[in-house]
């Protein structure tokens, strides 16, 4: 299927409630239907929670799609071959500060990339 993604550029803001990150579509399929992705959070201690696709907290969504170094929303919806992907998360409990955590996120097929993240 020629399918990958790969998770770049975290930063977590609001008091560690936050997290924002790229996931950049270095394959050849575009990739849609994002309330069938997970992602999921572990944190340093050990614990570990699936983010739902929501506008609640815990929860995540998309903020836009660009090609990387550029600005500007492209094709709304679709993740397409060269193109990253804003993803917002809420995160319940807040990371600790200095303390670095996982985030795994997995298209529908199972295409799979993780980022250390930390405050």
């Amino acid at each position: 299927m020629n399918t990958g993604i790969a998770c770049e550029n975290s930063s977590v803001t609001g008091s560690g409630s936050e997290l924002a990150l790229y996931v950049l579509n270095d394959g050849k399929t575009k990739l849609a239907e994002y309330s069938s992705w997970d992602v999921i959070v572990r944190y340093q201690d050990g614990d570990t929670v699936w983010i739902p696709y929501s506008s609640s907290t815990p929860g995540w969504q998309y903020g836009g799609f660009f090609f990387p170094g550029t600005t500007g929303d492209l094709r709304a919806n679709i993740l397409n071959p060269g193109e990253a992907m804003l993803v917002n998360i809420k995160l319940s409990p807040a990371v600790s500060e200095s303390a670095t955590n996982l985030a795994t996120v997995v298209a529908p097929n199972g295409t799979t990339s993780e980022i250390t993240f930390g405050w």
